[in-house]
């Protein structure tokens, strides 16, 4: 390049100063080739956009049916308990969701809310020493399960043990079967 097209042009003179058009002009064949080549790819987008759009409306309509099936089936259980055909609404439940009656969504429960004894307040509750709940809780595992137990932290490095209902339950089982004997406590 020239020193001289580095340099600064003042506006009235930059038409003098153009490139010829026919050194910088694109042929017709070309621009027919860049237009091929743009419209190549937007026909792909489309076709992408089409395949994307198709497969959320097909998971949409599954999911919507889910619902719908779901709504029907609880208003009809309903209506059965209200005229007296039916006791109660019992649904299955299983873990496979395809399988399921109704369609789940993911439920959130503050753990001080499904967690509500501490061990003291279970061994008052069961008439057994805390002792006792110790024994009983390392026996059948009660802190292996996370549906009787959660450690719940209450400071950077404290922490309690809290037992859900279903955990107060099996203590009771286990106590009113016999498969747990405890001493009485002391009044």
């Amino acid at each position: 390049m020239s020193q001289e097209s580095n340099k600064v042009v003042p506006l009235s003179q930059a038409n003098n100063r153009k490139p010829d058009a026919s050194q910088s002009s694109i042929s017709d064949t070309d621009l027919a080739k860049i237009g091929a080549v743009i419209e190549k790819k937007l026909d792909s987008q489309n076709s992408e956009f089409a395949r994307v759009n198709e497969e959320l409306r097909r998971e949409f309509s599954s999911k919507f049916g889910r619902l719908e099936k779901s709504m029907n089936l609880i208003a009809c259980q309903f209506e059965a308990m209200r005229t007296g055909e039916s006791e109660d609404a019992s649904l299955r439940v299983t873990t496979d969701s395809s399988a399921s009656d109704l369609a789940l969504a993911e439920v959130k429960i503050n753990s001080e809310d499904y967690y509500t004894y501490v061990a003291s307040l279970l061994a008052e509750k069961l008439n057994v020493r805390i002792h006792d709940i110790t024994n009983m809780v390392k026996m059948f595992k009660i802190k292996d399960n996370p549906d009787y137990h959660k450690k719940i932290s209450t400071g950077k490095k404290s922490h309690t043990n809290k037992f859900s209902e279903e955990a107060y339950l099996r203590l009771k089982q286990a106590i009113d079967s016999g498969e747990y004997s405890p001493k009485p406590p002391k009044e």
